[in-house]
């Protein structure tokens, strides 16, 4: 079987799923190739020397969008079947996140897709699949229509929640098959496509790999949380935590690894609450620092929230890594993640914005008066069973195959 897979961007520190995913259908002997939208991302010098078991050596490059052959190649395609060609653009724009950015954006990329096409229709896959539920997945779909193959997307959290709904459904009505990482995620597609287009979304976690997050259970490290520096992490709240911790009498040390557009805002909590000598931002870090700072970590703490610009999380994949490793983790009860955490069995949930409730969840953890190992041990048998990140990869290709199979190969 060969399989085209539709990116924004390959690699991405923060998509590691994606990468595990790929490594597994590679593995299993199917044939890929992968086509990014967009260049390389400024972390990049982070994973550039990450083995990603030969998925690179896939990559397919097109540059600049309005480049020569880019444009060339959207003409070919116009001129070599203009009702195809027509169609397609008509649902390339319907399809993709509505407003006059959104229809910018898609034109823009317009070319970039004819040349992904062309490259396409001369290695003949059996599929396209592309991550995300906005311009990945509407190239997944516009070549799908112009090469008359199956397609498919996976969809997370704000590309579903965060687009409006006309374009949503119009994406989903010309798929085959719609994976998405949450059962709250299906219940919304239920409220607002078609039955006959809500019958084709499944289920299909993003997982983790446990062969690299083992279990080593709760340490003597400082606190971890692990992330881009975005409003929707609620880091803030964890700043706040620590500090309403130390007005208790508590010392907490606290590693916060990721970057983003909130580092000096949160530098700068820091600094107010006079927390620099226990808060660390620690950036950007390659993959193997990260475990071993989860693996010296006392408990790992993700206080997500809803943004106000409608960005959420679905479920993090460093929540699975965490609990993969036997860590109490320490997050709240939005979006998917009461699906992955119970609270008081397998981990700990408070309310979002609400840094009281984090520091009492907190102040037992800190101060020895939590079985935090028994914790531990529940997580990892709970990832173990629904996120393990290989089976859920094969789950993935057995739709690829054939979407009315039940993700086990066995028809519906």
């Amino acid at each position: 079987m060969k399989v085209a897979y539709i990116l924004s961007r390959y690699p991405v520190l923060t998509e590691t799923f994606i990468k595990v995913e790929l490594q597994t259908i590679l593995g299993d002997g199917i044939d890929l190739r992968v086509y990014p939208l967009r260049g390389a991302q400024d972390t990049a010098w982070v994973i550039d020397s990450q083995p990603d078991g030969g998925i690179g050596d896939r990559v397919r490059r097109f540059g600049f969008s309005f480049s020569a052959r880019n444009l060339g190649a959207m003409l070919a395609e116009a001129f070599a079947s203009p009702r195809l060609f027509a169609g397609g653009t008509k649902l390339f724009l319907k399809a993709s996140p509505g407003g006059f950015l959104g229809v910018a954006k898609a034109l823009f990329i317009l070319p970039k897709a004819c040349r992904i096409v062309r490259d396409i229709r001369r290695w003949a896959p059996d599929h396209v699949h592309a991550h995300f539920a906005n311009l990945p997945a509407t190239v997944a779909a516009f070549t799908g229509h112009l090469l008359g193959i199956s397609c498919s997307y996976t969809s997370h959290a704000f590309d579903i929640y965060g687009r409006d709904e006309a374009s949503l459904k119009q994406l989903t009505e010309v798929v085959d098959f719609v994976a998405t990482i949450s059962e709250r995620n299906r219940a919304f597609y239920g409220s607002v496509v078609s039955p006959e287009a809500a019958a084709k979304v499944q289920i299909v976690h993003c997982g983790v790999d446990l062969q690299s997050f083992a279990a080593v259970g709760p340490g003597d490290g400082p606190l971890v949380s692990v992330g881009r520096l975005v409003p929707k992490k609620g880091f803030r709240y964890l700043v706040e935590a620590i500090a309403e911790l130390a007005n208790r009498g508590i010392a907490a040390r606290c590693k916060i690894i990721g970057e983003g557009e909130q580092r000096q805002e949160l530098a700068d909590l820091i600094s107010h609450h006079n927390l620099d000598d226990q808060i660390e931002l620690a950036g950007p870090q390659p993959p193997e620092v990260v475990r071993e700072a989860l693996a010296q970590s006392a408990a790992f703490v993700l206080p997500c929230v809803e943004a106000a610009d409608g960005d959420v999380d679905g479920i993090p994949v460093s929540l699975m890594e965490a609990m993969a490793m036997e860590k109490v983790v320490l997050t709240t009860d939005i979006s998917g993640i009461a699906e992955l955490v119970t609270d008081g069995e397998d981990g700990l949930l408070v309310k979002q914005r609400n840094s009281i409730a984090l520091a009492d969840a907190l102040a037992p953890l800190l101060t020895g008066e939590f079985d935090a190992a028994r914790i531990g041990q529940r997580a990892r048998v709970e990832v173990a069973a629904e996120f393990d990140c290989r089976t859920n990869a094969r789950r993935l290709v057995s739709f690829m195959q054939d979407p009315a199979t039940d993700g086990k190969g066995e028809g519906r």
